[in-house]
């Protein structure tokens, strides 16, 4: 039965693709939001992952209504900003590939490579078309669905149960890995939460862009209430991930929010933020319900101090961890440190095969031990070169707002690593280039 719901709501998500190409894409988005990446399309003997079913539904899409979505771009030549970007990350990827260590065959990191190129420079383009004249207003329909799942979140954490993950697991996978996520004590938590997708810290981190993007488009809800059920929602799931990391996220992105607005508001803000907390601080801490849960925020401002992580009762990453995991990050590259191991070499040798790095929880780590000191300083240049063509489209009044959105998540990567949310994190990017924003009074471009 649960099959043939997901059946149905995947059909018509990929009905709507060839209806409606940018539409269809919006909705490929909040996909990656309900459903984890194991998920299949499954009917009779065929079995597809629902990111390559969605991925072929949006090409054909994007084939049968060519002509009518150049009519509407106005244009039929792809951005040169935008194929630097696509060029410089895969050619420095295949040239590092030539450059690693034969520790991982050259086959295996070949055939990873291309199912990459596939997979990721489709969306790209294809999200560069849909969004070039999409209407923001319409992207309320994302903030609906994370407000769906949000609101799920929350059940979880109050129940310590989850229901749909523990069933669509057992039904794709054969059992849900990480049930006993929900069992964590951290401080004041009695659990962490993954809600609609599989592990805490890739819910922690999605919703850190969720609440970016909110901050950027919170104009397209009207409704007020609707918005702090939002702000609610994002704030509360981010915190029962259990992610210290999303803490320190949380806190980036509410900075870049408030230095954005104007001085008058950020004034009362501020007064009313700090006579708030002279107010409520003490009896909190004294509270024994509420007192866990402030050292639990006190563990993730302070992540560098061990006290504060033995007051909430938290074995986790720390200064010193992370010191040793790096140290070990250099031994396992050693061989080969302008290279590294391999193009996915992680997967190859699964990352249980290496003590003490606890699945690579850095994307400095990932990728030194995967493409070497080279590959990591490529990845920072990448990035680099997307978000400099990303705010060539960006307006003075979102300016300090999209720079927050790629300041914290790659603060995020860098605490955590990239957990499943790069591609809903590229691909959220550009709604900046909708022609349906707001007239630019001024434009900025990092330079």
């Amino acid at each position: 039965m649960v099959i043939i719901i997901i059946d149905i709501i995947i059909s018509l998500i990929v009905f709507a693709c060839i209806r409606n190409f940018s539409f269809g894409f919006l909705l490929s988005l909040c996909a990656k939001i309900l459903f984890p990446p194991f998920v299949r399309f499954v009917a009779g003997p065929v079995s597809i992952a629902i990111n390559d079913f969605l991925l072929i539904a949006l090409t054909i899409s994007f084939f049968l209504n060519k002509a009518f979505i150049e009519k509407k771009t106005a244009r039929v030549y792809f951005p040169k900003g935008l194929l630097i970007y696509l060029g410089f990350t895969y050619s420095t990827t295949f040239f590092l590939i030539l450059l690693s260590s034969d520790a991982t065959p050259f086959d295996f990191q070949i055939f990873s490579f291309l199912k990459t190129l596939s997979q990721e420079i489709p969306y790209v383009i294809f999200a560069y078309y849909a969004f070039k004249n999409f209407n923001t207003k319409h992207i309320n329909i994302l903030f609906y669905t994370a407000i769906f799942a949000g609101i799920y979140g929350i059940i979880v954490y109050i129940t310590k149960l989850n229901p749909y993950i523990d069933t669509i697991s057992l039904i794709y996978v054969g059992e849900n890995r990480f049930d006993f996520f929900l069992e964590q004590i951290r401080g004041g938590l009695t659990g962490r939460i993954s809600g609609t997708l599989e592990h805490p810290l890739t819910w922690g981190q999605l919703w850190g862009v969720l609440l970016s993007l909110f901050l950027i488009y919170r104009d397209c809800i009207k409704n007020k209430v609707i918005k702090y059920i939002f702000i609610i929602l994002a704030t509360s799931n981010i915190l029962f991930s259990g992610s210290r990391t999303s803490i320190v996220v949380l806190c980036c992105i509410c900075s870049f929010y408030l230095i954005s607005i104007k001085k008058k508001k950020l004034l009362q803000y501020l007064i009313v933020s700090f006579a708030s907390f002279l107010i409520l601080i003490q009896p909190l801490q004294e509270y024994q319900y509420t007192a866990g849960y402030i050292k639990y925020i006190e563990s993730g401002l302070f992540f560098w101090d061990n006290s504060y992580s033995d007051a909430a009762n938290i074995d986790g990453s720390n200064i010193s961890m992370r010191s040793e995991q790096f140290e070990t990050t250099l031994s396992i590259a050693s061989g080969n440190p302008i290279g590294g191991l391999g193009f996915n070499s992680i997967q190859y040798f699964s990352s249980s095969s290496f003590n003490s790095m606890y699945g690579f929880e850095s994307v400095l780590f990932q990728k030194i031990v995967e493409q070497g000191i080279l590959g990591f300083i490529c990845f920072c240049f990448s990035l680099y070169l997307f978000t400099k063509w990303i705010f060539k489209h960006v307006t003075k009044d979102k300016f300090l707002l999209w720079l927050g959105y790629f300041s914290s998540y790659f603060l995020s990567i860098l605490l955590t690593g990239i957990q499943n949310t790069w591609s809903f994190f590229i691909i959220s990017a550009f709604f900046a280039i909708s022609k349906y924003q707001p007239p630019p009074k001024k434009q900025y471009a990092l330079r």
